[in-house]
């Protein structure tokens, strides 16, 4: 078995509307902070990033097509797998990391160690 060590390089995000560095309809982890009461809670999500006027198809689990216009640059999360056959696609708020996610070129198989 191969061991595997990642690391990701964060960057921040000063402006939400102008990210600099980023690909379009590429994944990358992003990491937002949610202030409460108590201090800062920060929630990392799986996203891409899109263009205002890109153009998304997405097939909800019954195999319907959804169809969605970009109108803001920015993160954004698409849920893919909603139980009540519908897609949901909406832009992450509040960005102040991203870290793009890189394939690790290898087959999980051969790193993975289930318990």
């Amino acid at each position: 078995m191969n061991n595997l060590y990642g690391a990701y390089v964060w960057n921040y995000v000063g402006n939400e509307d102008k990210v600099e560095g980023i690909s379009g309809n590429h994944s990358y982890i992003v990491c937002v902070e949610n202030p409460t009461p108590n201090g800062a809670i920060w929630r990392l999500h799986m996203t891409k990033w899109f263009f205002k006027g890109d153009e998304l198809k997405v097939m909800d689990p019954a195999g319907n097509p959804h169809y969605f216009k970009i109108e803001k640059d920015g993160f954004y999360v698409v849920n893919e797998s909603d139980n009540r056959n519908s897609v949901r696609v909406y832009r992450i708020k509040g960005v102040r990391y991203w870290a793009e996610i890189k394939a690790p070129g290898v087959n999980p198989d051969e790193i993975l160690t289930i318990v």
